[in-house]
């Protein structure tokens, strides 16, 4: 009896050992460089040809995005609260709750000077 059981768990050990062996690893090579900025940025020439015709394209469309209507009676009023949904839509949500909540307190109540401060640095990319 004992003998049946030493062999049944040599056998289970045996197939542990088998199900257990590691299989064979390959290493892929990745291409990412991340997004520190330290690596080099590279264009071939299809993609320097596309910037080229891209670039003052989307210039122009930041510019037309960033700008007021210059018919606009109530100029200042418009730009007070445009300033105000940007700073409550900037994409993250802390950033939009503390932001927003500013400028709803205190953008009506800056100067032309404040202003264009404040739109400069609302204009300004969120990392």
């Amino acid at each position: 009896m004992l003998s049946s059981i030493s062999r049944t768990l040599l056998r289970s050990a045996a197939s542990a050992r088998t199900i257990a062996r590691p299989a064979t690893v390959t290493s892929a090579v990745r291409g990412y460089r991340g997004d520190s900025g330290e690596a080099e940025q590279t264009l071939s020439a299809e993609e320097e040809a596309l910037l080229k015709i891209a670039k003052p394209k989307a210039d122009k469309i930041v510019q037309q995005h960033i700008s007021l209507p210059e018919n606009d009676e109530n100029a200042l009023e418009t730009r007070r609260k445009r300033l105000i949904y940007r700073s409550k839509q900037r994409g993250w949500l802390e950033v939009d709750l503390l932001l927003g909540t500013w400028a709803s307190e205190h953008v009506p109540t800056l100067n032309d000077n404040e202003l264009d401060q404040f739109e400069e640095f609302v204009n300004m990319e969120t990392i």
